[in-house]
């Protein structure tokens, strides 16, 4: 709906879920209407899992 009415938003995630909407996201962010943030707390696991337990862990690289 947002791209549709030409709507801009604006996006904070702590997931690397905001890729799955690249296809909407996009073509809105080329005409200035859509923004993304990542918040990072931490780079170290054990305090990322006391901070937020419930946050999605991006893979570890192989």
């Amino acid at each position: 709906m947002l791209a549709r009415w030409l709507h801009p938003t604006a996006l904070i995630t702590k997931s690397q879920l905001v890729l799955r909407d690249l296809d909407i996201l996009a073509p809105m962010a080329a005409r200035g209407l859509a923004k993304a943030a990542i918040s990072i707390t931490t780079l170290e696991r054990r305090i990322a899992r006391v901070m937020e337990p419930r946050a999605r862990r991006a893979a570890s690289p192989a």
